[in-house]
């Protein structure tokens, strides 16, 4: 108990004492203090001890707990602290709400602006890696600028061109910077929308359930398959019944390898508990890490299910072919590698695949490859990417220029090194 850390405290200090028909000299002097720093408590000043407390609370026979009080805005400006600074230091926040209660009101409405807007900033960011509509605009935006930066320079490097060609690339040039100023205003209309786009199929609407839970359902952690149907309200009946797959799947992985037995354990002391499922393993470490990327794919190489990381981008197009999820999927084997991406972040990675049903006489074993990333100590190790469209390397399994036209990096070495770095 930290004391009486509002005015509403002190005041009802100073209520109880009136009651009790003590005199603020009197009740001072029971409890060992002077009547001016018994006032100043009384009037929201400073804040009683919790011995002191206890102590002026006997004198007026109560409990302590009776005349201490948090206003909102202490209790708001805790939570805020909390984390942030020591245990022992977020008392302070009781005492600074009692005399400054304005500043501790903009100190908590600060904190749920500078929330939202990185709540606004993610949002975006995500937008900007995942939007088909915004990737394909800005494609077009650069492929557009590319050629009007052809044209005029055919048009700057030869001033002898004949007049009937020139006039035709005097009307290209023209088409083009007007399909570059369509583009340029595509995208920005598409970043300044205040809302996401509407999902438009069934898997829209999944990867929408999951994003918002930050794909961790609690729910049917605790009760499996049961909190299904409260998690499906809301979802358009056209899209329920491929979500409800979704989130039978999930219900599955949880009763399979609940939560408690992965938790702070390392994926080979949970490979025997998941029967050497990979790619169970992999999902379930990955719901209980929310910072790690985490990618799973089919046996055609579709992603089934993916979560970008803040620095390891996970799109939804083609992954980079250096990632240890091919090697997995290729030899049925567990692969661990530490990565480097383009933009020097180090990553430990694991891969696993496994087949979903046992092969028949003439029908294939359907299979999945899954990808755990986590942000590794040490730098170094395989150079890898996101994608080759978002990626700037130069190596050999690249098949598609860069986006934006930058240019390409020289080989980076151990591009093709060792899988474990």
């Amino acid at each position: 108990m930290a004391g009486t850390p509002d005015g509403r405290g002190g005041a009802r200090l100073r209520e109880a004492r009136l009651a009790a028909g003590i005199a603020q000299a009197a009740l001072a002097a029971r409890a060992g203090i002077s009547p001016s720093y018994l006032n100043l408590i009384e009037h929201g000043r400073r804040p009683a001890t919790a011995p002191l407390l206890a102590r002026l609370a006997a004198a007026l026979g109560l409990e302590a707990e009776a005349l201490a009080a948090r206003t909102p805005a202490a209790a708001a400006l805790r939570a805020v602290a909390e984390g942030r600074l020591p245990p022992g230091a977020l008392d302070e926040a009781d005492a600074l709400a009692a005399r400054h209660p304005r500043w501790a009101e903009m100190i908590v409405d600060l904190d749920g602006e500078a929330r939202r807007h990185a709540r606004a900033a993610a949002a975006l960011s995500d937008r900007m890696a995942h939007d088909p509509v915004l990737t394909d605009a800005v494609h077009e935006m650069l492929s557009t600028a590319s050629a009007v930066r052809s044209t005029a320079s055919i048009l700057a490097g030869d001033p002898d061109l004949d007049a009937t060609w020139r006039a035709r690339f005097h009307a290209s040039l023209d088409a083009e910077s007007r399909r570059l100023a369509a583009g340029a205003e595509a995208v920005a209309a598409r970043l300044e929308a205040r809302d996401a786009p509407e999902p438009a199929t069934a898997e829209d609407h999944a990867a929408r359930l999951f994003a918002a839970h930050r794909h961790r359902f609690d729910g049917i952690e605790a009760d499996g398959a049961a909190a299904i149907p409260a998690l499906l309200e809301g979802v358009p009946q056209a899209a329920r019944d491929w979500v409800r797959l979704r989130l039978e799947a999930y219900a599955t992985d949880a009763a399979r390898l609940p939560l408690h037995r992965v938790d702070g354990r390392a994926i080979p002391d949970v490979w025997d508990a998941a029967g050497g499922d990979g790619p169970l393993v992999l999902r379930r470490m990955a719901v209980a890490d929310p910072d790690a990327a985490f990618v799973e794919v089919d046996g055609a190489g579709g992603i089934v299910a993916a979560r970008a990381a803040a620095g390891f981008p996970v799109g939804d197009g083609a992954l980079c072919p250096l990632w240890p999820l091919w090697e997995a999927r290729a030899d049925d084997r567990p692969v661990e590698a530490r990565l480097e991406m383009p933009d020097g972040g180090a990553w430990h990675a694991v891969a696993a695949a496994a087949r979903q049903a046992p092969a028949g006489w003439d029908a294939p074993a359907p299979r999945r490859a899954a990808m755990l990333a986590r942000p590794a100590d040490a730098a170094g190790g395989r150079a890898v990417g996101p994608s080759c469209p978002r990626c700037p390397r130069t190596c050999a399994a690249r098949r598609a220029p860069p986006a934006a036209g930058a240019a390409l990096d020289s080989p980076p070495s151990g591009a093709q090194g060792d899988p474990a770095g």
